[in-house]
């Protein structure tokens, strides 16, 4: 399997991020269900990598990722689907959370069904508490546990992702 990560900061401090495995074959439909069905699937893999310390909670168009069942991490808008041709997409916007300076930005996975079928997890626009202020130190290396966590689970989302049949 092909696997890639590309990242950067935007001269605004905001963080863009995409991960990205080729596929062997499409693992959801072309359709608006299977656009959320990836939604579905990456939050179902959020829980499992983190054995349930985190959980999403769905409540009034919102899904707040919660640690621990007291402290919510983040905040994101309900999932927006987009079919274009071969592709299928699941968006979620930034709302706001412990772990986010400012809302705005988005969470997105992402199917092409092209004549080399990929999937990405890109976060776009994200400003992260962690990443900036003082003690700059505390803060950076927690922002760098955060990355990494954030990393491996789209990493494994993605290489399960692989692994299924359509």
């Amino acid at each position: 399997m092909r696997w890639s990560v590309l990242e950067r900061r935007s001269p605004e401090g905001g963080i863009d991020s995409v991960q990205r495995i080729a596929l062997g074959h499409g693992i959801v439909p072309t359709t608006a269900a299977g656009a959320r069905e990836l939604g579905v699937r990456y939050w179902a893999e959020l829980e499992r990598c983190s054995r349930g310390l985190v959980r999403t909670r769905d409540r009034a168009g919102e899904i707040a990722l919660v640690l621990a069942g007291t402290v919510t991490l983040f905040r994101f808008g309900t999932g927006q689907v987009q079919v274009d041709g071969a592709a299928v997409e699941c968006r979620f916007r930034i709302l706001g959370g412990l772990l986010v300076t400012r809302a705005g930005g988005f969470l997105t996975i992402v199917q092409r069904s092209t004549s080399a079928p990929e999937l990405d997890v890109s976060v776009t626009g994200y400003h992260p508490r962690l990443a900036t202020g003082r003690p700059i130190l505390v803060r950076r290396l927690v922002y760098s546990m955060q990355r990494r966590l954030h990393l491996a689970v789209s990493r494994r989302f993605l290489t399960n992702a692989a692994r299924s049949r359509a």
